[in-house]
């Protein structure tokens, strides 16, 4: 565990946390705080990166998850702070065969009968939800190749959230996939930190964001929407 001594805004705390790690560390695990994994999630993303390890044409390995929003029920959000993973889990599958797909409840995993990877999914953006899109988008946990970070030169502190942008603009220079993995899915509370900023906080959550958009756009020469269409 590595904690800052001040707060200097998340691409830099991440920096430096990676700086921590061993000089023997191939991948670097990103995950947000507002999730529940289940047992044998850590299982699963090694195979997976075994099994294409030896192609180096992988720089990104994303885990599926599903989506609930923390206000659609209150049992839902109940079993969430329980840590009722399994519970919950059953309490989605059996939501999205009694009603159709919403808000509420959105499922974000790689669904391609029998195969251990697809493509990805975005909760933001793929609308209607009759129209699957690959957005090349991050998920809400995934994982990287170190040497990817390093070749970037860390990621960009004065982009706030970077993290994803950065790492997928590279992999397109290089060439190399950003994959999504068939896992026993984690379950996102979508919005459960931002959602409840309030003041200066919020003032100060929302002004990142479009410090995100425009430095990028110095920086890279593109537009963040014309990167992820």
């Amino acid at each position: 565990y590595f904690k800052l001594p001040n707060w200097t805004g998340g691409m830099d705390g991440l920096n430096r946390a990676i700086t921590q790690l061993g000089a023997d560390t191939d991948i670097v695990v990103y995950a947000h705080n507002d999730l529940l994994w289940p047992s044998h999630w850590f299982g699963q993303l090694n195979e997976a990166w075994e099994q294409v390890w030896d192609s180096r044409k992988v720089a990104i390995m994303n885990l599926g998850y599903v989506q609930v929003n923390p206000g659609s029920d209150k049992i839902v959000r109940e079993l969430f702070l329980r840590g009722q993973y399994h519970r919950l889990l059953w309490t989605f599958n059996m939501l999205r065969e009694l009603q159709p797909p919403s808000r509420a409840a959105l499922d974000l995993q790689n669904r391609d009968t029998g195969r251990r990877f697809g493509l990805g999914r975005d909760a933001w953006e793929d609308r209607p939800l009759e129209f699957r899109m690959m957005m090349g988008k991050f998920s809400v946990a995934g994982s990287f190749l170190r040497e990817a970070w390093e070749a970037l030169g860390g990621f960009s502190p004065e982009i706030p959230y970077g993290l994803d942008i950065e790492l997928q603009y590279h992999s397109c220079l290089t060439r190399k996939w950003n994959l999504w993995l068939s896992n026993s899915p984690l379950i996102h509370l979508s919005g459960s930190d931002t959602s409840r900023l309030f003041g200066e906080d919020k003032a100060t959550f929302r002004r990142m964001n479009l410090e995100t958009y425009d430095v990028f756009a110095r920086k890279y020469r593109m537009e963040v929407d014309h990167f992820f269409w």
